[in-house]
């Protein structure tokens, strides 16, 4: 086989623990994510792309495309990398010697190379610390000035939005900077039309390249940290240590390692309270609301068409390329997680193995069953369904984006 091409983005870590684990559980076999809101099912039944031919590739995310600590390790042993390690990526990881042989972390451009029997071109824009509010815009920029000149078919796949929420302050309310884009009401999290207007810039920017494929993945949603406090994490023969232990340690002085807030600390600080997971779980359904109205939007216009303008946002009055496809997937969205996804060194990202889940799961769908049950939101309490207390098991499937 000839010697694949693969461009790799080394851009800046930014906060260590910038991006919250998404979690995914279970091993190879097929499983399913997501549950709507209350009268929104039939997004279960979205379309996956028509075809699965791509010559290039490029990814605009955070620390879960740069495989941030992915390699594993134990916190309280100094055995983590703490730094990305993009040979784990679920999106970019090129690890084959041959065609179509799955590696531990068989990534989208692998999948992807299988299935046109040649190597592909692949871009990761991602950057660790990531958030659509400062990031999108400039990502977007960034994947359509490399991948205009590669060779089509193309695909951009799109995962950023869970900074937005654990990068904000520990107090619910707080002094913001600046003020005009994040909520003093809401730990200085990312105000939803902050979020929503560098979503429509970084689309705006992704349409105008021709014959491409923009795969949006709807956020993980992160509250489900906190059914797992309790994991324990190996700190030495005489003592037990949990993830609360290890959340609690990284707001201090003493984990040096950290820049800026904590592990996620608008959800994890004071032991997981519920209000806590309410207020993040609200947050999180908010976000993913404006994913999929404002996808399904791009997605409505005709190629060859103008985007319409739309004043408050300023944003559109562009037009959109021929041959450009616009999907969205909820496939690792609403899984309910376990414990063994999240790896040891900070409770928080995925390991090579949760990659490598993320990577199917959002290439081909999930089902959702008794090993890998589905959110179902049931009434209106944000604290059951920020715990994805109810699920679904009945074999029902949520589409991938392939």
């Amino acid at each position: 086989m000839g010697e694949k091409v693969t461009t790799i983005k080394q851009g800046s870590v930014g906060r260590a623990f910038s991006v919250l684990w998404l979690g995914i559980a279970i091993g190879y076999g097929e499983a399913a994510l997501g549950e709507p809101d209350e009268g929104a099912l039939g997004s279960i039944d979205a379309a996956s792309f028509t075809s699965r031919t791509v010559s290039s590739m490029a990814v605009i995310g955070d620390s879960m495309a740069r495989a941030y600590n992915a390699g594993g390790g134990e916190f309280f042993e100094g055995s983590c990398a703490f730094a990305d390690q993009t040979k784990y990526s679920w999106a970019t990881n090129d690890n084959n010697g041959t065609l179509c042989t799955a590696d531990p972390v068989y990534s989208h451009k692998e999948r992807l190379e299988c299935a046109n029997n040649k190597n592909l071109s692949a871009y990761n824009a991602a950057v660790s610390g990531a958030n659509m509010r400062d990031d999108a815009y400039k990502q977007a920029v960034a994947a359509r000035n490399w991948i205009v000149t590669r060779a089509a078919p193309r695909y951009i796949a799109f995962l950023l939005g869970h900074n937005d929420i654990c990068q904000g302050h520990r107090d619910r309310f707080s002094t913001c900077t600046p003020s005009s884009t994040k909520d003093p009401n809401n730990y200085c999290r990312t105000k939803n039309f902050a979020f929503e207007k560098q979503f429509r810039r970084a689309l705006d920017e992704l349409v105008q390249i021709p014959d491409s494929r923009i795969g949006v993945a709807i956020l993980v949603r992160v509250s489900q940290l906190c059914n797992h406090p309790g994991k324990n994490v190996d700190c030495g023969v005489f003592f037990d240590c949990s993830c609360q232990d290890v959340w609690d340690t990284a707001q201090t002085d003493v984990a040096d390692v950290f820049e800026g807030p904590g592990i996620c600390e608008s959800v994890t600080s004071d032991d997981c309270s519920d209000a806590r997971v309410a207020h993040a779980h609200r947050t999180w359904r908010a976000y993913k609301n404006i994913l999929i109205r404002v996808t399904n939007e791009y997605a409505a216009v005709a190629a060859g068409a103008n985007v319409p303008a739309n004043a408050p946002f300023g944003t559109g009055n562009v037009t959109k390329a021929n041959g450009v496809q616009v999907q969205y997937s909820e496939a690792i969205s609403n899984y309910k997680f376990s414990s063994s996804d999240i790896q040891n060194c900070d409770c928080f990202h995925p390991s090579s193995s949760a990659q490598n889940k993320i990577s199917r799961y959002l290439y081909r769908g999930l089902t959702c069953t008794a090993i890998t049950p589905c959110c179902r939101d049931v009434g209106t309490s944000n604290v059951d369904n920020g715990k994805c207390r109810y699920t679904w098991t009945d074999g029902r499937k949520i589409p991938g984006l392939w």
